[in-house]
């Protein structure tokens, strides 16, 4: 049975699975996945995985709990978008919410074109292609990390979400450090002052990345100019009609 558990608000490229398999690692945080992602649970367990989201909301009992009810499940907001009108998040008791982004967001962007073109999700894998440099690419992948985080912000501040905050940057410097702020977040006692060494995963940031980065600061760089974000392609009828919230929210920011 669950008891309590924690959500993992995030993006690609942050350092999410690290975080994820080390607290995993402990033994007491549960297996948070992508429960709501089922290429992303297939790609790790060959088990036919369910496409129906309440049936999905059961597998993170079946798989993602610790042995005393703890569970953990990581969302972006793509797959939040999915899932609007289903209070997935009303089912689960005594949700933390945890909040997880690189502070890089130019590196975040470039490590994430690269990742769709290469299919080398982690430094574990092997790449099927070679990257190629791509700066309208880079450009939306970083518009788009900047409207997701915008988003989260606006769902924790409507919800009176206090999550935790933690960064890419923080925690690759310190990860046990970063496992104990989650345990103290969530409520989870008795973990030993000194985590051994939890879980590694290869780094993926080579001189590629920073030739890829000097290329793009040297096109596109104009401090004269602060940015407007064009509007979101990726808002849908479904989302609108869902309670009506973010359709009415639109139509008042375009008023303005």
């Amino acid at each position: 049975m669950l008891t309590r558990g924690y959500i993992l608000c995030g993006y690609a490229r942050t350092g999410s699975t690290l975080l994820c398999r080390a607290l995993h690692a402990t033994g007491r945080f549960g297996y948070a996945q992508e429960y709501f992602n089922p290429v992303a649970v297939d790609a790790i367990d060959s088990t036919a995985y369910p496409t129906d989201p309440a049936a999905q909301l059961l597998e993170i009992e079946r798989r993602g709990a610790s042995p005393d009810g703890i569970y953990g499940v990581k969302m972006f907001a793509d797959q939040f978008d999915a899932l609007a009108g289903f209070d997935w998040i009303g089912a689960l008791p005594c949700p933390s919410f945890i909040h997880l982004e690189r502070q890089d967001a130019l590196g975040q962007a470039l490590s994430n074109v690269r990742a769709v073109q290469t299919g080398q999700w982690t430094g574990e894998q092997a790449a099927r292609r070679q990257p190629q440099y791509d700066e309208r690419a880079i450009t939306a992948e970083l518009v788009r990390s900047a409207r997701y985080r915008a988003r989260w912000q606006l769902f924790f501040a409507r919800n009176g979400i206090q999550p935790l905050w933690l960064t890419y940057e923080a925690m690759i410097a310190d990860l046990p450090g970063t496992v104990h702020r989650v345990a103290a977040h969530v409520g989870v006692g008795d973990l030993p002052a000194t985590l051994p060494d939890l879980v590694t995963l290869p780094p993926q940031a080579d001189a590629v990345s920073d030739e890829w980065r000097d290329r793009f600061i040297a096109s596109q760089g104009d401090r004269s100019l602060l940015d407007a974000l064009p509007a979101d392609p990726g808002t849908t009828s479904r989302q609108s009609t869902g309670t009506g919230r973010t359709a009415r929210l639109s139509r008042w920011l375009h008023r303005r």
